[in-house]
């Protein structure tokens, strides 16, 4: 659009020839009126409501494209992982797979320590319990990589991360449950089969029910019931051995009852073979459902593949 040129004051052409020198200006006063000494500006029609409106939604819609191909930018950058990033978060991994190495073999100490009194069951419990921390921290390092937090990386690391979370917690149950029965293990690892006295063993089997039934804080569901059922079978088995030691003549006048008393106790003995393979399989069951090796695989494979490429 051309510029205007208020009519009530017609600009004069200006000369070709290099500007003059100015002259010194003389005061006014307000009353006399002076030209303009410089070209007055363009005016600007003002822009219709419809108009400035349509001006503001393409604004708006610039600035969105914008955004988006700024956000677009950054997620690129973001997800962009280097064979460098599978490098460290394979190196990571291989960490948490070596503290998962030494928690077996610190678990294999305790088991063979947990019923032996003194020797170094405290200390076994502690290398386990430190074992479980390193796996944790371990896995948390892994977990803040680039490799394992984007794309498929991240994928396989999440179902590694909650298999990691849950087989942790379960030892970490298993664990507390050991320490809290320990000392019940050890009043019952002091029977004696070949007890002379019926009276001693009786006690014995006795203390060993009592023993169990003190036990608190068994927060591992498979040690609680087997806790349970070694306590009533023990309890059963020293009711009923004390009712076949106090047979008289068990081979001659008492005998049909010496044979049906000894069937009862057999009964008894098999039901806690019963308890303990039920326990022993129950383990075993939760060690499958909780395995993390198929995960760790899946992650172990990905990331050793990704940095070779």
């Amino acid at each position: 659009m051309n510029p205007e040129t208020p009519q009530s004051q017609p600009t004069e052409p200006q000369p070709s020839t290099p500007p003059v020198t100015p002259v010194k200006s003389v005061p006014v006063t307000p009353s006399q009126p002076t030209a303009p000494t410089t070209p007055t500006p363009p005016v600007t029609p003002p822009t219709s409501p419809e108009k400035k409106k349509k001006l503001i939604i393409l604004a708006s819609i610039a600035g969105v494209v914008i955004l988006a191909i700024i956000a677009t930018v950054v997620f690129f950058a973001m997800n962009a992982v280097s064979k460098q990033d599978y490098a460290d978060a394979a190196s990571q991994y291989n960490k948490v797979s070596s503290a998962s190495t030494k928690l077996s073999s610190n678990v294999s100490a305790l088991n063979r320590s947990v019923s032996r009194d003194g020797g170094s069951f405290d200390e076994d419990v502690k290398e386990v319990e430190e074992s479980f921390a390193t796996i944790k921290a371990e896995n948390e390092t892994l977990g803040k990589l680039k490799a394992v937090s984007v794309g498929e990386g991240g994928k396989l690391y999440d179902t590694f991360d909650k298999k990691v979370d849950a087989y942790v917690a379960n030892g970490e149950e298993i664990l507390t449950s050991v320490k809290n029965m320990r000392p019940a293990l050890l009043v019952c690892a002091g029977i004696s089969s070949s007890a002379s006295d019926a009276a001693v063993r009786v006690a014995a089997i006795k203390e060993c029910s009592t023993s169990l039934g003190e036990v608190k804080d068994i927060p591992n569901a498979e040690f609680k019931t087997f806790v349970e059922k070694l306590r009533d079978g023990y309890a059963s088995y020293a009711t009923e051995y004390e009712k076949l030691s106090a047979i008289t003549s068990p081979f001659g006048a008492n005998y049909e009852q010496y044979k049906v008393q000894r069937e009862k106790l057999s009964d008894v003995q098999s039901a806690i073979g019963d308890a303990t393979d039920e326990f022993q399989d129950a383990l075993e069951e939760s060690d499958k459902k909780l395995s993390v090796k198929d995960s760790a695989d899946a992650l172990g494979d990905y990331l050793n593949e990704q940095q070779r490429k």
